[in-house]
């Protein structure tokens, strides 16, 4: 019947549950070791119970960051009920973004390459035909 399309109000949510979470990490959490942490996305499923968390670290310490978002996880959450109304909470789920570290390697390999830029090929192309 209908494409696979996100509802507008699971897209809200995305975007709120993120910003909750980015400011909770930065300011108010004891944990220092998420004061590396960027989130990156959130994905709240269709029936709003599990919202998957993807973070980035910056710098080192990947593993004691995501030590660190375990022992946090119920306060968290927690934040996320204080502020956006739901009858129940969604249960966080972090994974680590390595959307940026893959990005960085194809941006290193696509350096790496000889290609002429677009100004530089037509001139070429000029030069031969004469």
């Amino acid at each position: 019947m209908g494409k696979n399309r996100p509802y507008q109000r699971t897209e809200r949510l995305n975007s709120r549950v993120r910003e909750i979470l980015a400011v909770a990490c930065q300011r108010e959490t004891r944990e220092e070791a998420l004061r590396n942490a960027v989130i990156t996305g959130v994905e709240v499923t269709r029936d709003l119970s599990v919202a998957r968390v993807y973070y980035y670290v910056i710098g080192e310490g990947a593993a004691d960051v995501s030590a660190a978002f375990e022992r946090a996880s119920g306060f968290l959450r927690s934040r996320v009920g204080q502020e956006v109304r739901m009858r129940q909470t969604p249960e966080l789920r972090f994974h680590f973004d390595d959307s940026i570290d893959h990005g960085r390697r194809v941006e290193g390999i696509l350096a790496q390459l000889e290609i002429p830029a677009e100004g530089q090929q037509e001139e070429e192309l000029g030069s031969e035909e004469e």
